[in-house]
């Protein structure tokens, strides 16, 4: 079983983004797979988008993902950069069956996911 799923997003996320996605995780120590139930095919385009996490599998490597989430949003921005398409902007990771409110935030200083800051930033979805 999967430790993290990603939510689909047709509109910006293909095939092969996803295999990456799955592979930077790996990378990481870390089982992901896709998330068929958050199909994202509809909304209106902007300059900057959310890459989106639910987390499943335990409490303990959860703390691990936690600490291993900017690596791999940097990994992420890298790829979409690389082929030339907009990078996310920003990282939430949702619990199983919350998915509401996020308990996780990596975010771009500027908020337009154009890769100016040097490293993203873990918000407290608190705040």
């Amino acid at each position: 079983m999967a430790d993290v799923l990603i939510n689909e997003n047709n509109r910006r996320i293909d095939d092969d983004d996803m295999k990456a996605l799955i592979s930077a995780l790996g990378e990481l120590g870390f089982s992901a797979d896709v998330d068929p139930s958050t199909r994202i095919q509809a909304g209106q385009a902007t300059d900057w988008w959310v890459l989106v996490f639910r987390w499943v599998g335990d409490e303990a490597a959860r703390v691990a993902f936690d600490a291993a989430l900017a690596a791999a949003f940097l990994k992420a921005k890298k790829h979409f950069t690389d082929r030339g398409k907009v990078p996310p902007a920003r990282a939430e990771v949702y619990e199983e069956f919350d998915l509401y409110a996020p308990t996780t935030t990596l975010d771009d200083e500027d908020d337009r996911g154009d890769g100016d800051d040097p490293a993203p930033g873990i918000i407290d979805p608190s705040s």
